[in-house]
This record gives structure tokens, sequence and C-alpha cells, in this order.
């Protein structure tokens, strides 16, 4: 606490703004007035991918040349393909 102070105090006799906010935030956090939040949330891409060519092709099947993306079975790690490329069909 006492060298946020110091940080603080250093801000102010150099005229420096950035300096006094971020020991003030310092200073804060320390104090537990200031907490920060971090959120961890996995995302299921393929299944949005998958929904959105649902979308595109119904919306339009004429105007469009969409290839359908094919789900992948569920892996060991869990989740539906889970780290791995979409496979796209073949167009010949």
């Amino acid at each position: 606490m006492q060298e946020a102070e110091r940080a603080m105090q250093f801000g102010f006799e150099t005229k420096n703004a950035n300096a006094v906010v971020k020991a003030c935030e310092l200073r804060a956090k320390l104090s537990g007035l200031l907490i920060e939040r971090v959120e961890v949330f996995s995302a299921d891409l393929r299944g949005a991918l998958l929904e959105a060519s649902k979308r595109v092709i119904q919306s339009s099947p004429n105007s469009y040349s969409v290839l359908p993306i094919e789900p992948e079975p569920a892996s060991e790690e869990g989740g539906v393909g889970a780290g791995a490329t979409p496979k796209i069909p073949a167009t010949d």
C-alpha cells in the first residue's frame, strides 16, 4: 500500500496524470474496493456456423452457392467436433 502511495506522489510531482490514476486504481484493488471480474465461456462455433448456413440456404437457395458443413460426431474431449475444422464436401 505504501508503494502505491509513493507512486501516486511521484505522479503528482511529475505531473503525470496516468501514473496518478494507475496508483489510485492499485490502491483501490489492494483495499478490496475494486474487483476485476473475468468471465470465461466456451462458444459453439460449429453450431453457429451450421445455423447460419441453414438460414442462408433456406432464405434463397438459388442465389447463393453455399456448401453445407457436415457436423462431426462428439469427440473424446467433449463437444461436437471440438478443435477440428469443418469438413466441406467436394464439388465436382
